[in-house]
């Protein structure tokens, strides 16, 4: 999870960057951001990761922070020049800005250079070969605690249900796009886990392929076969015998009795295995296991992957609105810190209901009353800044980052 937030993060920030080269052009300070920029080029956001996820985060909100901050500097200076006003008492505080950003630039970058290498020596020394990518480590699965209580999607989770739901006797394939932390493969969960869902496709199957290398040469047979395992058939033997044609037409003799929903989660690269999942049952590849009357939803962060395997039937998810992440964020307060009310807020710590926290904090005030009654929360300025403070610059419309 805190992987996926760092990813975000950082398409936040590069994508931000983009979007404000024009109006940064000419800022003295751009060129440490595009530094930044440059050098990941040659890293990877996983190493960088891999030595102290908590670093990274600290070090990404704070890249983060310092963009908007010279955005909004850069914007409110064009504004006082279109006005001819720059009086000396502007000029100064200009100077003060800069000088107070470059030492906090520099400091990002140093923080940068040591996670870079922290990372690099992470990658060589663990147990002697490369560490796993977070990426990689990202095994999702349908597995859910409560349908229920999955907050948001209600528009897509219909939008989706139509598409399963028609009367199509043919192939339905569906791509689900959007960026890191944005709740598909949650909404796929609220689709997958659904009763009329369920009645409609009595085989499903759920497969994960954040794992999945891009020219892998192999990546066939080992779809099928975590589709053949998911549903507990062993084929090891078939799978040292048979190439990938046999495999596919086992599949689809497999998969032709009953309507069958397939889920390809979180699909990082256009395969050519995966090509045309649209057409269903034809070709040379994953489309010759697949018999009509059957499904399939990709999850990717990609609209090239997923026009690439699935055609132009596309949800596009966009981030919550301030509302719902706040709903979300209240629900995992609430699930996190059940405190019984009768345990009085200055005695809280000693009772261990809340670890690592120090009392009569503003934190402690915050999570008490989100307990009790969050609508109480307007009654103090403080409180509504730090409520504001992480709707705005910590969760983004995201599910993911607001849990």
């Amino acid at each position: 999870m805190a992987a996926d937030i760092a990813h975000v993060l950082w398409d936040k920030f590069s994508n931000t960057l983009n979007e404000a080269e024009s109006e940064l052009s000419g800022f003295t300070l751009i060129s440490y951001f595009q530094e930044i920029k440059k050098d990941m080029e040659t890293e990877t956001l996983t190493q960088i990761c891999s030595a102290n996820v908590t670093s990274t985060l600290k070090w990404l909100y704070e890249l983060n922070d310092l963009l908007a901050e010279c955005r909004i500097f850069t914007q409110s200076k064009s504004k006082q020049r279109n006005k001819n006003f720059l009086p000396f008492i502007t000029l100064l505080q200009e100077n003060i800005f800069l000088r107070k950003t470059r030492r906090r630039l520099i400091s990002v970058i140093t923080e940068f250079r040591k996670l870079s290498q922290e990372g690099l020596q992470e990658k060589q020394t663990v147990f002697g070969v490369e560490s796993t990518s977070f990426d990689m480590a990202r095994h999702t699965s349908s597995d859910v605690n409560d349908v229920a209580k999955i907050i948001g999607f209600d528009e897509q989770v219909s939008m989706v249900e139509e598409m399963l739901l028609s009367e199509n006797i043919g192939f339905t394939a569906i791509g689900i796009v959007g960026i890191g932390g944005v709740g598909k493969t949650t909404l796929v969960k609220k689709v997958f886990n659904s009763p009329k869902v369920k009645e409609k496709y009595p085989q499903k199957v759920w497969i994960c392929l954040s794992d999945i290398e891009k020219e892998e040469e192999d990546l066939g047979v080992k779809v099928v076969s975590s589709i053949f395992d998911e549903f507990g058939h062993d084929i090891d033997e078939m799978t040292n015998t048979y190439g990938i044609i046999e495999l596919l037409q086992n599949l689809y003799k497999f998969l032709s009795p009953e309507r069958y929903l397939i889920i390809l989660d979180d699909v990082c690269h256009s395969h050519e295995f995966f090509k045309n999942l649209d057409l269903g049952g034809v070709g040379d590849c994953f489309t010759r296991g697949l018999p009509n009357g059957g499904a399939i939803i990709v999850t990717t962060r990609l609209m090239e992957v997923a026009k690439y395997m699935v055609g132009n039937n596309i949800v596009n998810m966009e981030p919550l609105s301030k509302d719902t992440c706040w709903e979300i964020f209240v629900s995992n307060i609430r699930e996190l810190y059940k405190v019984p009310t009768e345990i009085k807020f200055e005695h809280a710590e000693e009772d261990g209901q809340y670890p690592n926290k120090g009392k009569d904090t503003c934190w402690h005030k915050f999570v008490d009353i989100i307990r009790k009654n969050p609508e109480r929360l307007s009654e103090d300025p403080n409180l509504v800044k730090l409520r504001d403070d992480i709707m705005e610059k910590y969760c983004h419309g995201l599910p993911l980052a607001a849990t």
